[in-house]
């Protein structure tokens, strides 16, 4: 008998969270061969033109758009109510004609997933996400939060949204310990939340990470270079923002000049029209920085590439400098060594974890010549991390692995009546 499952919360237009999508599908199908997977994306059609492996359709929040939003979307949540409570005919009348389709198709799902990410944040909007815990609270569904980085959520209402989201959810996965302390601080259970490695982690190939104990970089070495937008995490400072451009500029000319590296720009948000980032355009923007015989060593990779061939490019260099989270890790499991600048604690907390002996430059205050320090060290400690690197990947691929399982024994408490 198949399995229907939502996962809801997707912006599969951004490459990483497409590499989580495409993770957790992986595990859910190889945990349930004949489960049914619909993801509830914020562009549905958009995410259905890169994405054919997995059905779409529109989030409960952002199906409603316009100066009719709001009433629709409250017609929503009554109708979510109402087919919760059993009353299917009632629900199909109250919600907008449009919407009748999608709710019978969440109504049968066996368990909603909240995809895996930094979505639970206070740097982003948590309405949308909140409206969609809500849907899947009155429909009677058991919701579960995949890997996850949450918090720390300062005003009193945030505090309260996800109170009741801990609450509901029958079982929590985080990235960090820091998360999993601001949950239970929340009121999470302790024995259903649990820290997981990314789940993108889980989708290492097979050797990915045992490559590692002998990475080294050579001479004239092969570099990528994941960049991204800074906006939003310093939304009130163009000159940090261009204070990080110049520091990568400063880092790509060191690399050029004095490794005789060819340098290649490519990141997981890029090559997609309908996605408001695209790391190609701040990667052409480092360009302009550089000396024009710097510029000849250097390139920009700016099509899209799904996560599978994407963590195929990255096992190709010598080393990969990532400030996008998920092209890290698509390059650690890979097999290729990273250095982090890391724009938000998610990646601190997971260079953390991998016992990476330098320091870490942290994106927005980012100078050229800490970032060359930053290289450097990293370049000397390679020898003496590379087999600690390589265990520690290896270890979260295979932790990262277990969620499925444990939402398998979930449901079968659940189908016990336990």
């Amino acid at each position: 008998m198949a399995i229907r499952i939502a996962i809801i919360n997707t912006v599969a237009c951004n490459g990483g969270d497409a590499a989580i999508l495409a993770a957790i599908a992986d595990q859910l199908r190889g945990t349930f061969p004949r489960a049914v997977l619909t993801a509830y994306d914020s562009q549905p059609d958009a995410a259905a033109r890169y994405h054919g492996w997995i059905r779409f359709d529109a989030g409960a929040y952002h199906a409603a758009r316009g100066s009719g939003a709001w009433p629709r979307r409250i017609r929503w949540l009554a109708g979510a109510a109402l087919r919760g409570a059993g009353r299917r005919r009632a629900a199909a009348l109250i919600v907008h004609r449009d919407d009748v389709r999608r709710l019978s198709r969440m109504a049968r799902s066996r368990i909603v997933i909240s995809t895996g990410g930094t979505y639970l944040v206070e740097t982003y909007a948590l309405k949308p996400r909140f409206f969609e815990f809500l849907s899947v609270r009155l429909l009677g569904r058991p919701l579960v939060l995949y890997t996850q980085t949450l918090g720390p959520f300062r005003t009193a209402l945030n505090r309260w949204g996800m109170r009741r989201v801990l609450l509901w959810s029958r079982r929590v996965f985080v990235r960090d310990a820091a998360s999993r302390r601001i949950a239970l601080g929340l009121g999470a259970d302790a024995a259903l939340t649990f820290v997981v490695p990314d789940v993108v982690f889980g989708a290492a190939p097979q050797g990915g990470p045992d490559r590692l104990r002998t990475a080294s970089i050579g001479t004239r070495p092969r570099i990528a270079v994941s960049v991204r937008e800074l906006k939003p995490f310093a939304p009130h400072s163009p000159a940090a923002r261009g204070e990080y451009e110049t520091a990568m500029a400063a880092l790509v000319s060191h690399l050029v000049r004095a490794r005789g590296a060819r340098v290649e720009f490519l990141s997981t948000c890029q090559g997609i029209a309908e996605y408001r980032y695209d790391d190609s355009i701040v990667a052409e923007r480092i360009v302009i920085r550089l000396p024009a015989d710097v510029r000849a060593a250097v390139g920009i990779i700016g099509g899209h590439h799904p996560a599978r061939e994407l963590m195929s490019r990255f096992a190709g260099y010598d080393a990969v400098i990532a400030t996008r989270m998920h092209a890290a890790i698509m390059a650690l499991a890979a097999g290729t060594p990273v250095l982090p600048v890391p724009y938000e604690r998610k990646i601190d907390e997971l260079f953390r974890e991998l016992e990476a002996p330098f320091d870490i430059v942290q994106a927005t205050g980012a100078r050229g010549e800490a970032l060359i320090a930053s290289w450097q060290e990293f370049e000397r400690s390679l020898p003496l991390w590379r087999e600690t690197l390589a265990a520690r990947v290896a270890a979260m691929r295979d932790a990262a692995r277990s969620p499925a399982g444990e939402i398998a024994r979930m449901l079968r408490t659940v189908s016990a009546g336990v």
